[in-house]
């Protein structure tokens, strides 16, 4: 083969990576519209469409470099993910600091952090350390997720050392049925509160009601169901180590079911959320840890007609709050209704977790 008919080939080879990847891109904008219960393969899609983003960008910038025709392609792909990326990006890059300072006095702070079990310790180190983080941030209200409890480090504990906050509500299930432990602190009155729980899950979410300043708000404080991949993927990573492609094959066969076993479970538990969320009689704030992007159906679903994303409001520059995969995924949330305006949206980068805590501002 020729040389001339060797570029030739690799130039039809170009092109159709670059119509794959950009089908795949098309294919990820429209998961959220479709349940994994009734298609699963979407939804990965979906999942990597942060990658498959950044391919689509680097094909577009190639086409266009060797001025040819094919960039329409890539970008008709990009295009089709507007949503998304106006989920993740925002300009300017900077807040307003004097709308914040104006319009401090006039409303409140929430935070949430999905605090992964403290990382395990026991001590009650961490957690007086995410404690004095958030009272740095003058968080007024303050949701955890995945917080644990051992006998070490009980819910006495966990008061004490978040003793900034007056008031808080820490549900447990009427069945004893083990779950991971959701919490909310609060400076503001709680008035009550309800825990539910998920059919064939230890996540659960929850409400309460909270008295600001004579106004009754209601908050969601939500856990979707965990992916679970770093765990699995530590069995891929073991078998690569072994050199035995069936034992890859394997596990990764293994992977890919408990993915797609977990956005069933997350449909329907963002289904239910919504029927909750339905209910809600006062102006409603809903924080918490989804296990899923924007491009998904959980967050679609989820967020509903009734929310504002408080990033898109309120928020600057680029947003992830999961510390792995090239911190590329944002998974972790503060939603409001119009009832509220966010006035400021922020994640910080912390090693206490998996996850980094977000931080939203809000007036009423």
């Amino acid at each position: 083969m020729g040389r001339k008919a060797v570029f030739r080939l690799c130039y039809y080879i170009t092109i159709f990576v670059t119509i794959v990847f950009a089908c795949v891109a098309i294919a990820g904008a429209c998961a959220k519209f479709i349940s994994p219960a009734q298609n699963n393969s979407l939804t990965l899609f979906g999942l990597f469409l942060p990658v498959v983003l950044i391919i689509n960008a680097a094909t577009l910038i190639y086409w266009m470099c060797r001025f040819k025709i094919w960039f329409l392609i890539p970008l008709i792909a990009i295009g089709t993910n507007y949503n998304y990326l106006n989920r993740i990006f925002r300009f300017p890059f900077k807040p307003n600091i004097e709308t914040q300072i104006t319009n401090n006095e006039k409303g409140f702070i929430i935070g949430t952090y999905n605090v992964h079990s403290f990382n395990k310790d026991t001590t009650g180190y961490y957690c007086r350390q995410i404690g004095q983080f958030m009272q740095e941030q003058e968080a007024d209200i303050v949701c955890f997720q995945e917080f644990g409890i051992t006998k070490e480090f009980n819910t006495d504990s966990l008061r004490a050392a978040l003793s900034n906050w007056n008031y808080s509500c820490i549900p447990f299930p009427k069945n004893k049925q083990p779950i991971l432990n959701i919490a909310v602190f609060s400076k503001y009155p709680i008035i009550n509160g309800q825990l539910f729980t998920y059919s064939d899950s230890k996540n659960c979410g929850m409400w309460c009601d909270l008295d600001i300043n004579g106004d009754t708000i209601r908050l969601f404080n939500i856990h979707l169901e965990t992916t679970e991949v770093s765990q699995t993927k530590g069995n891929v990573e073991k078998e690569i180590k072994k050199e035995d492609l069936r034992g890859v094959n394997n596990a990764i066969d293994v992977l890919t079911n408990d993915m797609k076993t977990n956005f069933v479970k997350r449909s329907f538990q963002a289904d239910f959320v919504a029927t909750k969320i339905e209910e809600s009689p006062y102006p409603t704030i809903l924080c918490g840890d989804f296990n899923s992007i924007p491009s998904s159906y959980a967050y679609r679903t989820v967020k509903g007609k009734h929310f504002l994303d408080g990033f898109q409001t309120s928020g600057h520059g680029y947003m992830y709050t999961f510390n792995y995969f090239k911190h590329l995924l944002r998974i972790d949330y503060i939603f409001n209704t119009a009832d509220f305006k966010g006035i400021n949206y922020y994640s910080k980068h912390l090693d206490y977790s998996d996850h980094n805590p977000v931080i939203m501002q809000l007036t009423y």
